[in-house]
């Protein structure tokens, strides 16, 4: 759990008004990566810095923000992003 709360607090500190929901799903995925670290994701990031972004500019923007976990402490990380518009007319 504790690596999710490094995670939050990475993305929170470089967007705008972020909300976040993070589920760790590695104990789903035995065989790969390490289940008892975290290394399987799945989230929900809303945040008024995804206006006027598409899809791939949104996940580019947060695969930054995670910068050299990404392929290392996080074999997967799955999100779905929405400004707060999209996300309450959802």
């Amino acid at each position: 759990m504790q690596y999710i709360d490094e995670i939050k607090q990475r993305i929170t500190n470089n967007l705008s008004s972020a909300k976040i929901e993070i589920i760790d799903q590695s104990t789903q995925h035995s065989g790969h990566g390490d289940p008892n670290k975290g290394s399987h994701f799945n989230a929900i990031i809303i945040s008024t810095d995804f206006d006027g972004m598409n899809l791939v500019q949104r996940h580019q923007k947060i695969y930054k923000i995670l910068g050299k976990d990404m392929g290392s402490r996080i074999h997967a990380f799955s999100m779905k992003t929405f400004t707060p518009k999209e996300f309450s007319n959802s």
